[in-house]
């Protein structure tokens, strides 16, 4: 089933403990954490089977939509940097709901220096804009 909202088409989606991961239209993984969880190693692995459950080895853009308030556990921040996190990743957008959130990602960039381009914003449809344009250059 396909869902369409305004500003993206919604192919598939896996329902994790902590995340909902969707496939969208133009090969992008759209991550969207539920509100005042932790991640560690556990749910960053989780958050890998199930982008290769839906998109398998393909090039690919991610949106990380960051909740109001949750956490990542030093582990987590370390693997989700990583190449193994952001295999076949193109870029990520991560979308910001809040000022605490815009300070922890900046600094989780800026620190742990991930091995993609990532950019942040502050609505889901430029993140989305800026992404397919990402993907579009690549391929």
């Amino acid at each position: 089933m396909v869902l369409k909202t305004e500003i993206e088409e919604i192919i598939k989606v896996v329902k994790l403990k902590k995340a909902n991961v969707y496939l969208l239209s133009g090969d992008i993984i759209k991550i969207e954490p539920i509100e005042n969880v932790e991640f560690d190693v556990e749910e960053i692995n989780q958050l890998q089977e199930a982008k290769r459950e839906l998109l398998g080895d393909k090039k690919h853009g991610v949106i990380f939509v960051t909740p109001h308030m949750g956490d990542m556990t030093k582990e987590a921040k370390i693997l989700a940097s990583g190449e193994t996190a952001n295999k076949n990743a193109i870029a990520k957008a991560v979308v910001l709901r809040n000022l605490g959130m815009r300070i922890m990602a900046q600094f989780f960039i800026s620190f742990n220096k991930p091995s993609v381009e990532h950019a942040v914003f502050q609505n889901e449809k430029e993140a989305l804009v800026w992404l397919r344009e990402k993907i579009k250059s690549k391929k």
